[in-house]
């Protein structure tokens, strides 16, 4: 069964144990313009349509936006050890049912998210990019690493890396070098 909560500093707005958040009916006064006369224009309740940000489940409240499984861990959980994070029990962050949320710490959050393979060091990743020959593509010089290539051309070694994975545009003139077997 659905049970509804207003939302605390949003009085017009309320959260439902299963994620959804409805605004409420209310009246809207306006002036018409050449008479000056007070109307009143109805908005009716409706479920409000959450957008998708970076895996979550977000909802603007008044300009305000707020991610979805916030407002239901706030109003439906108590949070008696003033815990400061949300974390999503079936690691499935679009789930903002009651009972998939608790209250955790960052080192908690942290933990599940390790144990349930949804976060690791990076470090395999960073070791295998800067173990990587890179070539010049200007002078055709062959670099043992990005790190070398980035000393010798006084270039921040993030950059080259962005530039490598197509986050920025190739303008330092890099490749990675593979030697073409014949």
């Amino acid at each position: 069964m659905e049970i509804w909560k207003l939302i605390d500093g949003f009085e017009n707005y309320m959260v439902s144990n299963l994620g959804r958040v409805k605004v409420l009916e209310k009246k809207i006064p306006y002036k018409h313009n050449t008479t000056g006369k007070e109307f009143f224009r109805v908005r009716k309740e409706k479920i409000m349509k959450p957008k998708y940000v970076k895996g979550y489940n977000c909802i603007s409240l008044n300009y305000i936006n707020k991610r979805i499984c916030r407002l239901v861990a706030i109003a439906f959980i108590e949070n008696k050890d003033n815990k400061e994070e949300v974390n999503h029990i079936n690691c499935n962050k679009a789930d903002d049912r009651v009972e998939n949320l608790e209250w955790v710490t960052k080192s908690e959050n942290m933990r599940h998210a390790y144990k349930n393979g949804l976060m690791d060091d990076g470090l395999k990743e960073r070791k295998k990019l800067v173990a990587k020959k890179v070539i010049c593509l200007r002078t055709g010089k062959i670099y043992d690493s990005i790190s070398d290539f980035s000393k010798d051309r006084k270039i921040d070694s993030s950059n080259i890396c962005r530039a490598l994975s197509g986050v920025y545009n190739n303008n330092h003139d890099v490749a990675y070098y593979e030697k073409k077997e014949m």
